[in-house]
């Protein structure tokens, strides 16, 4: 992770004005920690929306984080408009890319019918990719769905 912050009073650090550069610049890796500079106002004024573009950017160039955190801003209408559909499409960017999270998330959007029909076996499939890669929400949701009978 990149180090952000202010010097003292309005000046701001160099690594922030590195970042700034390197993101306009067209830096995948940059505009993706930008992204999370505005969603989490460190070193800038919050902003979701500011989160939102440059998310968007990088998510673009196949950053695969980045498509993960845009896909979470789309499903919960944090900076941009609520748009389930919108959110499948990058959090399936993320998760065949092998993000965990992502595969978790595409699990729950199946399961939940959020974006996509319900599908129980499509949930367990990404359910159970997540899972193999140590993530717990994944695992419990197997669990659930097993308990439910849903899985025999």
């Amino acid at each position: 992770m990149f180090g952000i912050g202010r010097k003292s009073g309005n000046e701001m650090s160099m690594t922030y004005i590195e970042i700034i550069k390197r993101a306009e610049g067209g830096d995948s890796d940059a505009q993706h920690e930008l992204g999370h500079m505005y969603l989490k106002g460190m070193g800038v004024h919050q902003s979701d929306s500011e989160a939102v573009k440059w998310y968007r950017f990088s998510a673009e160039q196949g950053n695969a984080s980045a498509q993960g955190h845009l896909a979470i801003m789309c499903e919960y209408g944090m900076g941009t408009h609520q748009d389930c559909s919108e959110a499948v499409k990058w959090y399936r960017l993320s998760a065949e890319q092998g993000i965990a999270p992502s595969q978790y998330h595409m699990g729950d959007m199946y399961e939940q019918g959020k974006g996509v029909r319900t599908d129980l076996s499509e949930a367990v499939k990404w359910y159970k990719l997540a899972a193999e890669q140590g993530d717990d929400s994944a695992r419990e949701a197997l669990l659930r769905l097993k308990k439910n009978a849903y899985m025999r």
